[in-house]
């Protein structure tokens, strides 16, 4: 009775179970079969495209090329002395970003040597001139001694018994006094350092005191008047611009200052075209500017 009881329980069990799991699964589908499905309202909406019409003219038409460039100045010089010494005045235009005009001092070396030296030079072309004189004399009296003695001799002994030699040698003295005095003055003058041109100083490299010597660096000056406008402009755009080269006239350019830096950046793909400009009215058809050094 017992054992029979058990079945029953044990029955009872697990047709409860299997309504529990049959009503959960019939309460999963009835919930996922009536969800609402939400709707996309007003996301797309079509419209006519605008579109403007124009008539087509034939003309000829100029194509405008923009491009940015650099400053770069026809005259760019770094400034060095021609004699040696040591500097004993500046001008006070001689710093970055004064402005000097052609042949202005810049600055002063000291030139007591040079003075000593070229009074050293002028005195021995005083002594070289008085033995020419003197030799010019006893070339005179050897030749009235030559003719007092009525003789005839050969070419090479006429000319020494006459002194020849001797005063070729005293004329080559005066000439080599003579340009040792001119080397002598101008060193003296090269102790003042002038502008080469009308100029902008960019940089000053010495100072009162400082010993130089041919070559150093006493500054760097670049021209004021002429410029150039070094352009970088795309490969693709250079069938537009026409070059002196090739037609004998180059495209027109407009400048349109937006910077004060010099130099010049180099892009790969592009070319660099330069247009200059003198007293303020640039172009475009001249070669790429100089530089000294």
């Amino acid at each position: 009775m017992t054992e029979r009881a058990s079945t029953l329980n044990r029955r009872n069990m697990l047709f409860i179970c299997a309504a529990i799991l049959l009503g959960g699964g019939l309460l999963t589908v009835l919930i996922f079969t009536t969800e609402p499905t939400a709707e996309r309202s007003g996301a797309t909406k079509q419209t006519a495209m605008l579109v403007d019409v124009q008539k087509v003219q034939r003309g000829t038409y100029r194509p405008e090329i923009r491009a940015m460039g650099t400053v770069e100045p026809a005259r760019d010089i770094v400034l060095s002395p021609r004699v040696a010494g040591e500097v004993r005045r500046l001008a006070p235009a001689f710093v970055p970003g004064g402005e000097v005009d052609k042949g202005q001092t810049l600055l002063k070396i000291d030139p007591a040597d040079f003075r000593n030296r070229l009074k050293q030079r002028r005195s021995e072309l005083q002594q070289a001139q008085a033995e020419l004189e003197m030799e010019e004399g006893q070339v005179d009296v050897a030749r009235r001694d030559y003719e007092l003695l009525e003789e005839s001799l050969s070419g090479e002994n006429k000319a020494l018994v006459l002194r020849e030699p001797q005063l070729k040698a005293a004329r080559s003295q005066v000439d080599s006094a003579q340009a040792a005095v001119r080397q002598a003055e101008l060193d003296l003058e090269r102790t003042t350092v002038q502008a080469p041109f009308d100029a902008h100083i960019l940089a000053r490299n010495t100072n009162v005191g400082s010993q130089v010597a041919p070559g150093d660096d006493l500054g760097r000056l670049v021209g004021r008047e002429t410029y150039w406008i070094a352009a970088t402009v795309p490969l693709s755009e250079l069938r537009w611009l026409r070059f002196p080269e090739e037609s004998g006239q180059a495209s027109p350019a407009r400048i349109r200052p937006q910077s004060h830096r010099l130099g010049t950046r180099r892009n790969p793909g592009r070319r660099v075209i330069s247009a200059g400009g003198h007293s303020g009215r640039p172009n475009a058809d001249g070669p790429r500017p100089d530089r000294g050094g």
